[in-house]
């Protein structure tokens, strides 16, 4: 069994992807492959924050796009489960972008294929279902700053090492799945979304919300508060 890629990343608490890098590299993704695995795989993230093995979790049938949303279920005997089992299992609501990006994708990038249990996952290869680590070296991949513009490490893609599978993390300024889950957390509570929506929606508790994810400043904590008191 290939262990998981663990890059130099993997640990950096304090390292994240801005809104802005996550506009751009959808942006990419939206008007050169729109609706594409790696679309989904990136922007489904940034969207809703949710653990690499819960996207890899995900049946066709938890997706409902007349609701917009899909459901995470933890079913440890034929699939992989869920970090926190049973308690984490709950609806993620949508935005319509999102939707229809999913809509897409599974009428026209998505392979008809089962998984050894019979089970149909959402995302897929040609074999079946995605393993944590194929989604996790797909996350460093097209996090390559190379992908959607220039490498500011005077590298030629060509030529450069980290452009060869199963080296992509090797790249100085790719980023770990970890770290967009961060980041997207983050970024819903820089934008106003109450801590406590932000927990159930991200199966994170309060207290790891508050060590481990928030990357606010306390000023800007201040002012958040402020558009409620005045």
């Amino acid at each position: 069994m290939k262990p998981p890629e663990v890059g130099r990343n993997e640990d950096a608490r304090d390292e994240l992807l801005d809104s802005e890098q996550a506009e751009t590299i959808i942006g990419y993704l939206e008007r050169y492959k729109r609706a594409s695995r790696d679309h989904v795989l990136v922007a489904i993230r940034w969207h809703t924050g949710i653990r690499l093995g819960s996207l890899g979790a995900i049946d066709l049938d938890d997706y409902e796009p007349e609701e917009q949303c899909f459901w995470l279920r933890h079913r440890p005997e034929t699939g992989p489960p869920l970090k926190n089992q049973q308690p984490a299992e709950r609806a993620i609501a949508l935005d319509d972008y999102y939707c229809d990006v999913l809509d897409e994708y599974i009428r026209f990038h998505r392979h008809d294929v089962a998984d050894e249990h019979g089970r149909q996952p959402l995302v897929t290869s040609d074999q079946g279902r995605l393993s944590a680590s194929q989604i996790r070296t797909e996350i460093y991949r097209l996090t390559q700053p190379c992908i959607v513009g220039h490498c500011p490490h005077d590298r030629k893609p060509m030529d450069c090492e980290a452009r060869e599978y199963e080296h992509y993390s090797e790249c100085p300024s790719s980023l770990s799945p970890h770290t967009i889950r961060r980041s997207a957390i983050t970024h819903q509570l820089r934008e106003g979304v109450p801590e406590r929506i932000v927990s159930d929606r991200c199966d994170v508790s309060s207290e790891g919300l508050e060590h481990h994810y928030d990357r606010r400043t306390d000023r800007m904590k201040m002012e958040q508060r402020r558009d409620f008191i005045e």
